[in-house]
């Protein structure tokens, strides 16, 4: 557009005439700063972390508004899109030590912009967000996720905010902070470091026969502040270490992932930070915590990266129950071949994840594509709305196709949704297999040895000290040596009961051999039952002076 028309276009006279600062109160407990993340042209598929940042400073030039502080906040210059219309004004309030966001401030064109306040509600919303942001990447699959969606294409706009206030962890939840911690992830990897000075993520391959380790991410934040001009990262320092731990290789941030060449389609190095729930990996019901790890390509090798380092497992501790060489603690690397295939969901969940991603920025982007355009018909915007998430679709299949080219980000999110799901049960189902093949090996062992523990030793021990009852000491052993046998009884009991426990898992009749080994452990236990009875006979005798008589204990 000419300068001619700018200074003949009324949009431009209404802009100059509007308020060009805006009073913050920050009434929080945290130090803020203001991001100016407004874009020109708007953009479909960057919006919020996604773009250019402008850090705006107040009045009397400080970079932050401390604690329970009000200043002014000049506002950038008055813009016109290539159409001579408004551009619209967007602020993330964001905390000053990681710029995370805390809250966003949509200010329309031609409007004076009013005071804005932080509260601490405001933060818990912020938290709250994050949360979320976590839990529908954890679990793509989940109930909340296909409920989120579902408010997502509803064209009522209440829906959205219906959806959150529904939920329990989750009321104060907004659209436009989902999608600032979705864009944050995806420009800062502060998170990946749990916002503290560093964290090492190890990373581990397979083949389907073994599984190896694969080298180490190593994360350091150099500074407690991030740069006056937040498009670059400066401070926090990533580089992938050998296995051998000799050497390193520096990566960068792009895009959401680490990589050592930012500028290649196809680098050696690229790795995606991704949320799981701890027992998905340990198979241990006290590990619920949400956790970062990576997932992607070393030298061609796909890997994921969890943040405590495996040992590998003795061979003789293993020769009973797997293939030696593996690693011991992680569940989800105990059988190379389960590992494989585990590896192929998490790209499965990536692709998904990142639709999830794509659908949320086109969300917000269409809300406010449609304050500037409100008369268009329910067909058109239906059209608008697909158009914007092919859109995005596109740019974000970029992304993942440096990590591999066989990995998608859906056309179609319903259906990756259940196949993903599908995909993810049946994994599920093998591991088990896998899983209860080891446990009822582990509690033969366990039974074996009690059961030759009850007949071999326990049985002759009782024959042998009545047998010698003249001898004092021996008298005291054998009044102490019903209590050893409940001990063992009790050992066996409860591991018998474990083991058919462990067979009802597998969901199928018992086999006839199966039951019967459960049979053999009750018999011991009932032997031992028999035992104990004649030993308190026997110590009765024992304490009124009498040598009992020796029964006869079948073995």
């Amino acid at each position: 557009m000419s300068q001619t028309s700018l200074e003949t276009s009324p949009a431009l006279s209404a802009l100059e005439s509007t308020t060009t600062t805006m009073q913050i109160t920050n009434s929080s407990g945290v130090s803020v700063v203001v991001l100016d993340a407004s874009s020109n042209p708007p953009s479909p598929t960057q919006q919020l972390f996604d773009q250019t940042l402008s850090w705006l400073t107040t009045a009397d030039l400080l970079n932050t508004i401390p604690p329970r502080t009000t200043k002014t906040i000049p506002l950038p210059a008055a813009q016109l899109d290539d159409n001579g219309l408004p551009i619209d004004l967007t602020l993330i309030l964001a905390d000053a030590q990681t710029l995370a966001p805390l809250k966003v401030v949509d200010l329309p064109a031609l409007n004076p912009a009013p005071a804005t306040e932080l509260t601490e509600a405001d933060l818990t919303a912020s938290k709250q967000a994050q949360e979320f942001v976590k839990t529908i990447t954890a679990f793509p699959s989940s109930s909340l996720v296909t409920d989120y969606l579902k408010a997502l294409d509803d064209p009522d706009p209440t829906a959205l905010p219906a959806f959150f206030a529904a939920t329990t962890d989750f009321k104060q939840v907004s659209l436009e902070l989902v999608v600032a911690f979705q864009t944050y992830f995806n420009r800062f990897p502060f998170y990946l470091t749990g916002y503290t000075t560093a964290r090492s993520f190890y990373l581990y391959s397979s083949d389907g026969t073994t599984n190896r380790y694969a080298g180490s991410v190593v994360l350091q934040n150099q500074s407690t502040a991030p740069s006056s001009v937040p498009n670059a990262i400066e401070g926090l320092e990533a580089m992938y270490v050998t296995t051998n731990g000799a050497d390193y290789i520096p990566l960068s941030y792009v895009d959401g992932q680490f990589v050592d060449d930012p500028n290649s389609a196809s680098p050696d190095y690229c790795l995606r930070g991704l949320f799981m729930l701890r027992s998905d990996l340990t198979k241990k019901p006290e590990d619920n915590q949400l956790i970062p790890i990576l997932f992607g390509t070393v030298n061609g090798q796909v890997v994921f990266g969890y943040d405590v380092k495996q040992e590998k497992s003795p061979v003789a501790q293993l020769a009973a129950t797997a293939t030696p060489g593996i690693f011991k603690d992680l569940d989800v690397l105990v059988h190379p071949s389960n590992t494989q295939e585990w590896l192929k969901l998490i790209g499965l969940i990536a692709g998904g994840v990142l639709g999830i991603v794509g659908i949320g920025v086109g969300g917000y982007f269409l809300n406010k594509y449609l304050k500037r355009a409100p008369k268009l018909t329910p067909e058109q915007i239906q059209a608008k709305n697909q158009e914007i998430r092919e859109l995005n679709r596109q740019r974000l299949q970029a992304t993942l196709d440096k990590i591999h080219t066989e990995l998608k980000v859906p056309d179609d999110i319903w259906a990756a949704i259940e196949h993903n799901k599908e995909a993810g049960n049946n994994l599920l189902l093998e591991a088990n297999q896998e899983r209860i093949k080891d446990m009822l090996l582990e509690q033969h062992s366990i039974v074996n040895t009690l059961q030759d523990l009850a007949h071999d030793t326990m049985l002759s021990r009782v024959n042998d000290n009545l047998s010698r009852l003249d001898d004092l000491m021996l008298k005291t052993e054998a009044l102490d040596l019903g209590n050893q046998m409940n001990d063992i009884m009790t050992d066996l009991t409860w591991n018998t009961a474990k083991l058919a426990d462990v067979y009802r898992q597998v969901g199928k009749a018992l086999q006839k051999g199966e039951q019967t080994y459960i049979e053999k452990s009750q018999k011991a236990i009932s032997d031992i039952t028999t035992a104990l009875e004649e030993n308190e006979k026997m110590r009765q005798d024992i304490l009124e002076d009498e040598i009992p008589e020796i029964p006869e204990i079948e073995g």
